[in-house]
């Protein structure tokens, strides 16, 4: 089982694809998703590997991961849920339930909203919320939106 430092050295290195992909001429935002969820995913076990009993310090599914977000921290889990949503959208086109297919994942969401919303929203919300509950010193990377004037669009970078 990997320990807190580990989960958040691995959500480190999600946070650091997102940036070079933010940062990339041309952008793939299915996998700035994933991305955005899985460094999420690795905060949360992060979490679990400091404040869970042994034998729930890491979750073994989605679901259950879902479940213990949900039930111990609400905070963490309607952000992180959101995310989840955009990944299996991303991942497979579709977010769960019958009629919710997209034929892309730009059909789902517009690059604009993936920037502005789920990362500069709820993402930052994820990390914000799990600052409060990891170690001092644990050395999570946040994120920040950035105007970046002449066009006024935003991109993502290290605070």
């Amino acid at each position: 089982m990997a320990s807190e430092q580990e989960h958040i050295s691995k959500a480190n290195r999600n946070g650091d694809f997102l940036d070079q992909q933010l940062a990339a001429a041309m952008s793939y935002d299915d996998w700035i998703a994933v991305a955005a969820f899985y460094k999420a995913v690795q905060i949360a076990e992060a979490i679990f590997a400091k404040l869970q009993p042994s034998d729930t310090a890491h979750s073994v599914s989605h679901k259950k991961r879902n479940a213990i977000l949900k039930r111990d921290y609400p905070r963490i889990w309607r952000p992180y849920y959101q995310l989840f949503r955009a990944s299996l959208v991303a991942r497979y086109l579709e977010v769960g339930h019958p009629g919710a297919a997209f034929p892309t994942f730009a059909n789902f969401m517009t690059h604009d909203d993936l920037v502005d919303d789920l990362l500069g929203v709820e993402l930052i919300k994820v990390e914000t919320e799990a600052a409060s509950l990891l170690s001092a010193g644990h050395g999570l990377k946040r994120y920040e939106l950035i105007l970046l004037p002449p066009n006024d669009s935003f991109a993502r970078g290290p605070v």
